[in-house]
């Protein structure tokens, strides 16, 4: 943090877009780095909301800021504004998975499940290895009652465990779906394998007697 307040110091005061000509765009990655490590602070929200809307107004194109600004937003529940910096992020370079990610996320924190799948479903179909996309997907689906829902669940849950075989999550919840079609074999395995991953799982212990 001192090496980033020290080159800061060293830069001229940004008050709007008329001093674009004066900072290299290089150079205004120390703002969005700066921004980036105080984003980690809960109590610094504000100072790191600062150096990014700070940083924006000269260089408004940068879809990499647009999705950390709306990753901060989303800490600070400010689900609607954080959308819109997503949206951007996307208009700026639409092959980015992790942007329509972090938008179904949104989504889903509004509790609109429709545009959460629908975001989660296009982030897969630009990285289908897309571990946190493949997961909440699975999620979302394995609450539905709908069988053919929850089979697409399984086949996701799979997916996770062939590219992350250690998944907790993934492991845990296909041992769940398992057990509801009383496929006691398969269930207790992915049970066993979500308790070798992670010896204190309360409720995989639970589920294994």
């Amino acid at each position: 943090e001192l090496a980033l307040q020290t080159a800061l110091k060293l830069m001229p005061n940004i008050t709007g877009k008329s001093q674009t000509f004066r900072i290299a765009p290089n150079h205004l990655n120390v703002y969005f780095n700066y921004a980036n490590l105080l984003s980690q602070d809960p109590s610094r929200y504000k100072e790191s909301e600062y150096y990014y809307k700070t940083a924006l107004r000269v260089l408004p194109d940068m879809s990499e800021a647009h999705m950390n600004y709306g990753n901060l937003l989303t800490k600070m529940g400010e689900f609607e504004t954080a959308q819109s910096h997503f949206q951007i992020a996307i208009d700026k370079n639409p092959d980015y998975a992790d942007a329509y990610y972090n938008l179904a996320t949104t989504y889903l924190r509004r509790k609109d499940t429709v545009n959460c799948e629908k975001y989660l479903r296009h982030t897969l179909i630009l990285d289908s290895n897309h571990i946190p996309g493949l997961a909440n997907l699975a999620n979302l689906l394995m609450e539905s009652n709908n069988l053919k829902s929850r089979n697409e669940a399984i086949v996701l849950f799979k997916r996770v465990i062939e590219i992350d075989p250690d998944n907790v999550m993934a492991l845990f919840n296909l041992g769940l779906l398992f057990a509801d079609e009383n496929l006691h074999k398969q269930s207790e395995e992915m049970f066993l394998r979500t308790v070798s991953a992670n010896p204190l799982h309360k409720s995989a212990l639970f589920n294994l007697g």
